[in-house]
């Protein structure tokens, strides 16, 4: 069976079990897909009616390229009806943590704050770039508190075209849709701004006002001891994720922050 039909007969799957799914509980939501709690310890991310498979094709070849990491979420192949299955993380999204314990101690953010650059660090050494990266597709463990990367839904692998644009508040001012690894360490100085603060300052602005404003180089505060990092993320100073806490406190300073 060729990829295009095996892709085809997971569609007509999916379309015959879309019924069975909405009974189960629904935990989460993307552009293209509905993720559902499937087992007390897996989780399905399925396709949204209409929506291509495409994407989970390339977000399957992710998971399988990157394999077994501590700081990815598990993945466990492709259902018979179509979609992706990952272990369930019961934390929530590390965005859905901070919104609800918006008093986590700042070596708890630290700790975040290692987990997110080292994951990407590792996801960019494979030959992916991630697109949208945010707290929102980060995944908490509630045992250990430590976060993993979840979300590859319309990244890219090998240069292969993105299918999707990050949000508004983490997206590099451009006039076309090109993603590289630069993008990404754009994306990545928001994301450090998010966990310290717990939701982006511009979240508020309409997402003309926002590309605006970084077209005028206007950026959001930053203060602290991870200021210089993550401006140094904006300003055109790194050019891989590798050097972003290398460049003021250094990884093993963070690491003593955690401790």
């Amino acid at each position: 069976m060729t990829r295009a039909q095996a892709t085809r007969d997971r569609w007509s799957a999916a379309h015959a079990l879309d019924g069975v799914r909405h009974r189960r509980s629904h935990i989460g939501s993307g552009s293209f897909s509905l993720v559902y709690r499937a087992t007390k310890l897996t989780a399905e991310k399925v396709p949204l009616i209409g929506a291509s498979e495409s994407s989970f094709d390339t977000e399957a070849d992710i998971y399988e390229r990157l394999g077994d990491h501590p700081l990815v979420t598990p993945y466990y192949g492709r259902p018979w009806h179509g979609g992706i299955r990952l272990a369930y993380m019961d934390g929530g999204s590390l965005y859905d943590f901070l919104q609800r314990f918006p008093d986590a101690v700042p070596a708890l953010r630290y700790q975040w704050i290692l987990d997110v650059i080292e994951a990407i660090e590792y996801v960019h050494s494979k030959g992916i770039i991630v697109v949208n990266i945010c707290c929102s597709n980060f995944l908490v463990d509630s045992g250990t508190l430590r976060c993993k990367i979840a979300d590859f839904g319309g990244s890219s692998i090998d240069g292969s075209w993105p299918e999707i644009q990050e949000q508004a508040t983490h997206a590099f001012p451009r006039s076309f849709l090109i993603c590289d690894i630069r993008t990404d360490v754009w994306a990545l100085g928001h994301t450090l701004l998010e966990i310290l603060v717990g939701e982006h300052p511009f979240s508020n602005l309409e997402d003309v006002d926002i590309r605006a404003r970084y077209l005028d180089h206007e950026f959001p505060p930053v203060e602290g001891v991870l200021a210089d990092s993550i401006v140094g993320c904006w300003d055109g100073r790194f050019h891989a994720v590798t050097p972003v806490l290398e460049s003021e406190i250094g990884r093993a300073s963070c690491r003593e922050r955690v401790s």
